[in-house]
């Protein structure tokens, strides 16, 4: 393998003083030199191996340490639908490695599944290809769009997300079935995307369209019935009652409303924006000649948002997914005549990924982020939140002590 010099230069100086590479991988992605994707992915693992251990990771850190003193098959007996992650947690702590480095592995993996996505989109359409600036902007909009926090915290549904995404662009645009073994590994990573699974079947083995009145009429009653359908689906599932409880408690109970009605107004404002593109996509859908048959999977996504509109937790999940399943149909099929949809596309993620810095901005004040100012990679890689300090900044419930009076 043949390295150009300034593939060199940029391995060294990553190596020295990984935030002083930065601007020099940004210059090669825009040189479309897809090596510079691999560093960027890793730059953006340093953050995660930085981050705070409080909340959800607070959770997650107790579940790595009982996983780890159990035995192989003892994983399948947990009351856990998302096997795939406790087997990734089973095997890091085997080797003895801090949850650390399973944050920073995991936040790696997602980046790169993404930039492979965005180098296949870069490829399929001239329309992007033929332009470096056209390119770049496209790696930007994706970029932008995966929320900052999400993915630094290397949690199941982040990674899962990046798996279902890539099945879901080589089995829908690239026709390669391979990919349904991506889409079925997310189920596996988080239970939420069996729901995301069957839309995707559902979309390859009816054919059948949406018209402009049938998809208005499905979106607007699936509003009415959102609460009372939910419930009767959960009640009606084949599984253990704990599981069901778990379910209705991001459905019906505390992560549905009550969460977000113990958050700031500027947080609620925040956490809107950071979905916001869901709503002028729909309108564009619907707007745009032969839409309907072009976005027919978006349609079946928005559906589900329907349904789940007033549920704070899932309604976040899904459109998160559903913004990503637009994004790359848009740009699957972009040309000049969608450029003003293309910006407001870039101005929408640029503020979505703004938002997402803003609502972890304890986080980040906390947390020890602020060593890429200065440091080089090994020492960045030598950081540690001991036990000592966890137990003066993090609570017994995960949160944070450090800023409460």
């Amino acid at each position: 393998m043949k390295f150009s010099n300034s593939s060199i230069l940029v391995f060294f100086v990553f190596i020295i003083y990984p935030l002083g590479a930065l601007p020099l991988i940004i210059i090669e992605i825009y040189n479309k030199k897809n090596y510079a994707f691999n560093y960027l992915a890793v730059f953006m693992g340093l953050f995660a191996y930085l981050w705070i251990p409080s909340g959800d990771l607070s959770r997650i850190q107790e579940d790595f340490d009982i996983i780890k003193t159990k035995e192989f098959l003892d994983l399948f007996s947990v009351i856990s639908l998302d096997y795939m992650y406790n087997v990734i947690l089973y095997i890091f702590g085997r080797l003895n490695l801090d949850f650390a480095f399973v944050r920073f592995s995991i936040c790696i993996i997602s980046y790169l599944f993404y930039f492979e996505i965005i180098k296949k989109i870069i490829l399929k359409n001239k329309n992007i290809s033929s332009s470096r600036l056209i390119s770049f902007l496209v790696f930007l909009i994706i970029f932008f769009l995966m929320r900052f926090a999400g993915y630094l915290t290397g949690v199941r549904f982040t990674l899962a997300t990046s798996l279902f995404l890539y099945g879901f662009f080589n089995v829908i645009y690239n026709s390669n079935k391979n990919g349904w073994y991506y889409v079925i590994s997310a189920c596996l990573v988080h239970f939420s995307f069996w729901i995301p699974f069957l839309v995707m079947l559902f979309n390859k083995l009816l054919k059948f369209s949406f018209s402009r009145l049938s998809g208005f009429l499905l979106i607007s009653s699936s509003l009415f019935l959102s609460t009372y359908l939910i419930s009767y689906i959960i009640g009606i599932l084949p599984i253990n009652d704990l599981l069901k409880a778990y379910l209705e408690n991001y459905t019906i109970g505390f992560f549905a409303s009550e969460e977000y009605e113990l958050r700031s107004l500027l947080f609620r404002i925040s956490k809107f924006f950071s979905t916001f593109i869901i709503y002028p996509a729909t309108i564009f859908v619907f707007l745009t000649n032969r839409g309907m048959s072009k976005y027919k999977i978006f349609i079946m996504f928005t559906i589900i948002l329907s349904l789940l509109y007033n549920m704070n937790s899932a309604y976040a999940r899904y459109a998160f997914i559903s913004i990503f399943v637009f994004t790359i149909t848009f740009l699957v099929h972009y040309n000049k005549t969608n450029i003003n949809m293309f910006f407001l596309l870039l101005l929408c993620s640029f503020i979505t990924y703004s938002n997402s810095v803003y609502v972890n901005k304890r986080e980040l004040s906390a947390g020890m982020q602020y060593k890429i100012l200065y440091s080089p990679l090994p020492v960045i890689l030598s950081s540690e939140y001991d036990k000592k300090w966890i137990g003066d900044n993090i609570s017994k419930n995960g949160s944070m002590t450090k800023f409460q009076k």
